[in-house]
Order: structure tokens, then C-alpha cells, then sequence
């Protein structure tokens, strides 16, 4: 298969940004995993079989799946999606050539969800990057653009019915402003760096609430000092804050200076805000819930947050709220994060048939309700559980 991982860390690590080099072969088998799925009486409605990206939107669940039971490499990869309505899944679409999905970059404007997919031919030394549409009424699968070179893990947000998408090539790092209604596309703001140097500045990650756009900046010095940034921005890219959130890393008393620094070039996994607070999240360790105020940040946890700890995927992000797991935990707890307030509430997902599952993954749409990604390996024997998703209303949980 095309040796993503790698390449991944590689890059999340050590790198501003840049682009994408090619990618080696590496031969052993992959399969699909097979999930039931149930609701939240624990009776199975259903069951799809999936490579391992999940999309959760109003109504169903966008999937991918290796059209071999078993292979030794990945050259296509064909798309599903799961009515709840039917229970039943539809084939959407193929896509040849197939490297990464960008599932933590995924957005949906009205009736269309938008995604980043990684392609690369085995005869050339560049991937390309393609922004992909869904169409939720017809079940249509279309590219809408595509950047040869351009790096995998670009992110976007919604605003309206534009898409803000960051944008890193080589030697830059451009936030792009698409029309989903005119299809136009324009660069509102560049920010360059030094590839070979390593210094510069680029975005690591884009989010909008109901008022602004909100970016988070890595700057890299001469000296190879990091720095990290909140800016928050209007529609036209007008700059009215920028705080420093270089400090987020200094929690971690089990990290070294070296380690802290590392921290802040990772690549983020969630990225939310709800006017001054601020959730961050990366592929690394780090987690850290805060608030702004008079230019400067406060944690809102009394310690560090685990790395176990994560925020609910959205396809469409809620500034209102937002619903934190504890991934891998026995007793399966969730938070509930008021964004108007700051308060917090608890509640605990048991499944009743073996109390062994765990969260090891969460997500949630408009509508309230929670997909939940169920498994357990038993740390000693190797024993596991099926996996199982629970699709879940969030009124049925006992919040407290």
C-alpha cells in the first residue's frame, strides 16, 4: 500500500508545512473492518464494512471501503453512504489512486459535504491534493479543484456559503476563500516561510463561531524558537485580535523544553472557539480547554488534559456547544461544554451486553445526535470485541 504514516509524522513533526514528495509501497494486507451498528436500546439496526473513515452527517454515515476483501496495496477506494432512514447503504462513488482522506478536515454547506483526498499515480513522484464534493440529495461524487504538490493536511471552515481553505505549498501558506454558489476562488492572505531553512510562518488550523474567523498561526524563528498564535479575523481577513498561545504547552510537566517546542509545530486535530473560549487539539499529546481574556489565556482545567482526551468530530461546527470523550477509559465518560456559559456537564455510555467496550472515538451531528466508535482489546490476551457504533440521541444521556 502507499506509506502514509511515515510520511505523516514526518511531516507533522518537523516541518511547517510544504509539499507532498512522493510516497513508497510497502507490502502486507489491509482489509476493511466490519461494524455493527446499533441504537441507543442497544438493538442493531445495521452494518457496514469500512476501510476506517467515518463521516457522520444529519442523516447518515459517509464511508470509505477497499472494493478486495484482502490486498496487499491500495489503488482505489470506493465510497458509501449509510441512510439511517433505510438502514441500507448506497455506492457513491470510486476514487483511482487513492493516498489519504482528510477526515478531520471535512465540511458541510447546505446539502453538500466537502472533503480533501490524496491521490497519487505509482508512475510520478508528486501526490495530488483534490477538494471533492458529496451531494447529500442525489448521492453525486465530483471533484471540484485539484492541487498538484499541495500538502495533505490542509484544513477548512465554513462561513456562510464560503469554504476557507488553508492552503500550504512550497514556501507558502495561503488562506483561499471559495464561492460554493459562484465556484469562485480567491487568496485572501499569504504567509511565507523557508522550507529548507525551517523558519517562517504558516496556519496549522481554521475555524469560524457565528462572528469570525479564527486561525491558529505557527510562527518558527531563526533560532528555531516556535510560537503560536490565535488570530482572529472578519470575513475580509480584517485582523482584530492575535493572542499567543505559546504557553498551552508549558502544562505538561512530563515533557521536556525540547518536547514543549515540538508540540506546537504538530499538525491540530480540533480546533473550536466560541467567542473567548478555545478548545486545541493535536495529532500529538497536547489538549488544552482555555479562555481569553484582556489579550492573555487561562486554563479551564484544574490539570493537563490526557491525550486520551478528545472533542466529538463535527462535519458541521457548533459554536455553541461542544462534547468532549475520554477515549479508551472504562467508564465511558462524556462532557457537555457550554459555550455561552463555560459550564460543564457529565454523563457516562455504557453498553449493557459487555461492559469492556470503550470509546474509542465519538462524533456528532446538527441534530443532537452522537455516533459512537465501541471496541476493546484486552491488554493482556490480545482478546477483542467486535466494533461496534452506537447511533445515539443526546437528550438520552443523563447529563448532570
Amino acid at each position: 500500500m502507499k506509506k502514509i504514516g511515515c510520511a505523516a509524522l514526518s511531516l507533522l513533526l518537523f516541518l511547517l508545512g510544504g509539499c507532498s514528495t512522493g510516497m513508497d509501497r510497502e507490502s502486507f494486507s489491509i482489509r476493511n473492518t466490519h461494524y455493527g451498528i446499533y441504537d441507543a436500546d442497544e438493538h442493531k439496526i445495521g452494518e457496514i464494512d469500512s476501510y476506517g473513515i467515518l463521516i457522520q452527517t444529519d442523516d447518515s454515515i459517509i464511508y470509505n471501503h477497499l472494493p478486495q476483501a484482502t490486498s496487499q496495496e491500495i489503488t482505489d477506494m470506493d465510497y458509501y453512504r449509510y441512510d439511517f432512514a433505510t438502514n441500507r447503504s448506497v455506492k457513491i462513488g470510486t476514487i483511482e489512486n487513492w493516498v489519504y482522506e482528510s477526515k478531520y478536515n471535512t465540511t458541510v454547506i447546505g446539502n453538500t459535504l466537502y472533503m480533501f483526498i490524496t491521490t497519487q499515480e505509482e508512475d510520478q513522484k508528486e501526490s495530488t491534493l483534490h477538494l471533492y464534493k458529496i451531494d447529500l440529495e442525489s448521492n453525486g461524487m465530483s471533484v471540484v479543484f485539484s492541487e498538484k504538490g499541495a500538502f495533505m493536511y490542509n484544513s477548512m471552515t465554513s462561513f456562510g456559503d464560503t469554504l476557507y481553505i488553508v492552503q500550504i505549498l512550497n514556501n507558502r501558506c495561503d488562506i483561499i476563500a471559495y464561492d460554493t454558489v459562484s465556484g469562485a476562488r480567491q487568496v485572501l492572505k499569504r504567509f511565507e516561510f523557508d522550507d529548507a531553512a525551517g523558519t517562517g510562518e504558516t496556519i496549522r488550523q481554521i475555524t469560524s463561531d457565528d462572528d469570525t474567523l479564527v486561525c491558529l498561526r505557527l510562527k518558527i524563528d531563526n533560532e528555531q524558537r516556535t510560537s503560536l498564535y490565535l488570530d482572529r479575523y472578519t470575513a475580509d481577513m480584517t485582523l482584530l485580535e492575535s493572542v499567543d498561545l505559546s504557553s498551552i504547552t508549558s502544562e505538561r510537566a512530563d515533557l521536556d523544553p525540547d518536547d514543549r517546542e515540538n508540540e506546537r509545530r504538530q499538525g491540530v486535530s480540533a480546533f473550536w472557539v466560541s467567542g473567548p473560549l478555545f478548545y486545541y487539539e493535536n495529532f500529538s499529546i497536547t489538549r488544552f480547554l482555555g479562555k481569553i481574556e484582556n489579550g492573555s489565556i487561562t486554563s479551564m482545567t484544574e490539570t493537563a488534559l490526557p491525550g486520551t482526551w478528545g472533542a466529538a468530530y463535527e462535519a458541521v461546527k457548533n459554536s455553541d456547544s461542544i462534547i468532549f470523550y475520554e477515549a479508551f477509559a472504562p467508564d465511558n465518560k462524556i462532557y457537555w461544554l457550554d459555550g455561552d456559559t463555560g459550564n460543564f456537564r457529565e454523563a457516562s455510555f455504557k453498553v449493557a451486553a459487555d461492559e469492556r467496550y470503550a470509546i474509542h472515538n465519538l462524533s456528532r451531528d446538527t441534530r443532537g445526535n452522537l455516533l459512537f466508535y465501541m471496541g476493546y482489546e484486552d491488554p493482556d490476551t490480545g482478546e477483542t470485541l467486535e466494533p461496534r457504533l452506537y447511533y445515539v440521541p443526546l437528550e438520552e444521556l443523563n447529563f448532570s
